[in-house]
C-alpha cells in the first residue's frame, strides 16, 4: 500500500470542500445585473440603482459596480442623447442665475456690456480667450461652454460637440 504525501491529502481535502460548498444555495444575485444598455427603460432601470449606490466607497463591491453602470449609462447616453446640448448663451445664463451675477460682473471676462448682451443674446460666439477666463470665474469646466451644434465656433464655422446628458446632470444643466 502507498502512502500518499500529507500534501495531496490536503489538497484533496480542499478540493472536496470546495465542491461541497458548491451544492450549497447559490448566493443572492443583485435585484440589478449591469449590463449593456438598448432601451430608455433599462437606462432608467441603471440610473435607478445607480443613485442608490451613488455613494459606495471605491473598491468595494458596490463601488465597483457604480463605477461599471456609469460607464455603461455614459455609453448610452453618448449613443441615444435626450438632452438636447445646452448653448453657450443657455450656460452662462444658468450660471449667472444660479450664482446671482449680473451682466456686469462678466464684463471682466467678455470685454464690454455690449459683447455681453451679443453673447446672452446668442449673436456673438464666445472667444477661447473668453471660455478659459469664464470657466474658472463660473467654477464649471470648459467643455461646458464650447459651441453647441449649429452654433458658430471661434472662426465663424458651425461647431459640432455634444455635450452628454451625464455632464450636464453632474454640472446642473440638466434636469429642474
Amino acid at each position: 500500500m502507498t502512502t500518499r504525501p500529507k500534501s495531496e491529502s490536503v489538497i484533496r481535502q480542499s478540493v472536496t470542500d470546495s465542491a461541497a460548498g458548491l451544492s450549497a444555495d447559490p448566493p443572492a444575485h443583485p435585484a440589478y445585473i449591469p449590463r449593456l444598455i438598448k432601451t430608455e427603460a433599462e437606462y432608467r432601470e441603471a440610473i435607478a440603482r445607480l443613485e442608490q449606490i451613488s455613494l459606495a466607497e471605491p473598491d468595494t463591491p458596490e463601488g465597483d459596480e457604480a463605477e461599471l453602470l456609469t460607464v455603461l449609462t455614459e455609453h448610452y447616453e453618448e449613443k441615444n442623447p435626450s438632452i438636447p446640448p445646452a448653448s453657450q448663451a443657455a450656460v452662462l445664463r444658468f450660471c449667472m442665475d444660479q450664482q446671482e451675477l449680473s451682466k456686469m460682473d462678466l464684463v471682466p471676462y467678455i470685454g464690454s456690456v455690449h459683447k455681453v448682451n451679443e453673447v446672452l443674446e446668442g449673436k456673438r460666439p464666445l472667444s477661447l480667450s473668453m471660455i478659459q477666463k469664464l470657466a474658472p470665474a463660473l467654477h464649471i469646466s470648459h467643455h461646458l461652454l464650447l459651441p453647441r451644434n449649429g452654433e458658430p465656433e471661434f472662426d465663424g464655422e458651425p461647431h459640432h460637440h455634444r455635450v452628454s446628458g451625464t455632464e450636464m446632470v453632474s454640472s446642473g444643466l440638466g434636469g429642474a
